[in-house]
């Protein structure tokens, strides 16, 4: 126990203290409810996942790149000049003069290249697909993260609370037996046999809420970060 406790201190950044009292374990036992959660998280807490904020971010490349694709196969030239007129661009189209083959080439150029620039705009609009799928995937994911964590955190405290019980039940009658015992009514076997019952769902109980503040982790963790205890969510 010392070791862990220095070992925590490191991790901390605090000085490393030795404090020589560890209690009995009832502390442990008795006070161990951990914050209540609240009522309607929002699901826009999931954001700050840093998976889901990669697979958004994916996404939105995934999206811009298929833009950039698709804008490639259409001409890029000025239509219109400083006061509305036609553009130099558009007029020399028709104008017998030598520019008129550069404006021409500007928008056959993307004709010819048709094909190739259409499989590349199907490619990156294939990639945005496969983005926006895994966007989802990630999101599902992100839910389902949090869903097992709360059915964890619910099932645990419903087993802390009947072995709660059974410590109670056994430590009645480890101090029954130890009356017994004292007053000549019993071997000490029987205590002993007693401690041993008490001890042992002790330790069982210990471990459920081991398990139940881990899952709390779990879920702080599903959510990118926990939540607010002061916030109210409806």
């Amino acid at each position: 126990m010392e070791q862990a406790r220095l070992s925590l201190s490191t991790l901390l950044g605090e000085p490393q203290r030795l404090s020589g009292n560890y209690g009995s374990g009832e502390r442990l036992v008795l006070d161990t409810h951990p914050t209540d959660i609240p009522v309607g998280l929002p699901s826009e807490l999931l954001v700050r996942r840093p998976d889901v904020m990669q697979s958004r971010a994916e996404v939105r490349e995934a999206a811009a790149n298929a833009g950039t694709a698709r804008s490639a196969r259409f001409p890029a030239i000025a239509l219109t000049a400083k006061g509305g007129v036609a553009a130099a661009s558009l007029k020399g189209l028709t104008a017998a003069n030598p520019w008129a083959w550069e404006a021409a080439g500007s928008l056959v150029e993307p004709i010819f290249a048709f094909g190739r620039l259409k499989r590349r705009e199907q490619a990156a609009i294939a990639r945005y697909d496969q983005a926006a799928r895994n966007y989802e995937q990630t999101v599902l994911t992100a839910l389902a993260d949090v869903e097992k964590a709360l059915v964890a955190i619910e099932t645990y405290r419903t087993e802390a609370l009947h072995y709660g019980e059974l410590v109670a039940a056994n430590g009645r009658i480890a101090e029954m037996t130890q009356a017994l015992f004292r007053s000549g009514f019993s071997d000490y076997l029987d205590v002993i046999d007693a401690q041993r019952s008490l001890y042992a769902s002790q330790m069982q109980l210990v471990n459920l809420l081991a398990q139940q503040h881990i899952n709390y982790v779990n879920l702080f963790k599903a959510l990118g970060g926990g939540w607010s205890p002061e916030s109210t969510y409806k």
